[in-house]
């Protein structure tokens, strides 16, 4: 089955970029928040003027940071795996348990995907806004988070169609 190895080479070569753009996003992200976290914290000790509404700036940056990074990671096998029985198994054999796992986790998370779009879509049309004022913005429309969150999700669900391909690919050698 050469074209599965095509198919997942040719696949791999558009979910790499995707998924270092969305790491980078992340990354920056990251680095803003830690700088307004840092700046709330000295404020807050040096000043005894903490910033308003920080918390709930700090939670929107956190959802970015997670998902947005995600796909990258998984891309990179950064994730904790418990191969305790399975890396006493054959290659074959290990390549047909990686197969069903990761056509589980492509199922599950283009579900959760789509969810997170008609979530989105929900809060879109109701008008959404933050719970508290954020300074002088006041209440913020959330439905932005919620479509950026759905979106990053995709990058991973192409990733893990990636991993199925590959391993399917390893499962039909010979």
């Amino acid at each position: 089955m050469v074209w599965i190895s095509k198919a997942s080479h040719t696949l791999e070569k558009v979910v790499d970029p995707i998924s270092r753009l969305f790491n980078f996003i992340a990354i920056g992200v990251l680095m803003v928040m830690v700088f307004f976290v840092a700046t709330d914290v000295f404020r807050r000790y040096v000043f005894n003027s903490p910033m308003e509404s920080s918390y709930e700036v700090v939670e929107f940056m956190m959802a970015f940071v997670f998902i947005f990074g995600v796909a990258y990671t998984q891309r990179q096998k950064g994730h904790v795996a418990v191969t305790l029985v399975v890396s006493r198994l054959r290659k074959r054999a290990q390549a047909i348990i990686n197969s069903a796992v990761y056509f589980i986790c492509f199922g599950f998370l283009c579900l959760l995907t789509w969810q997170a779009f008609v979530k989105a879509r929900v809060i879109w049309v109701s008008h959404g806004v933050s719970c508290g004022a954020m300074g002088i913005f006041g209440h913020v429309p959330v439905a932005p988070f919620f479509y950026a969150v759905a979106s990053a999700c995709v990058p991973l669900c192409m990733v893990l169609l990636v991993d199925f391909i590959t391993s399917l690919a390893a499962a039909t050698r010979k």
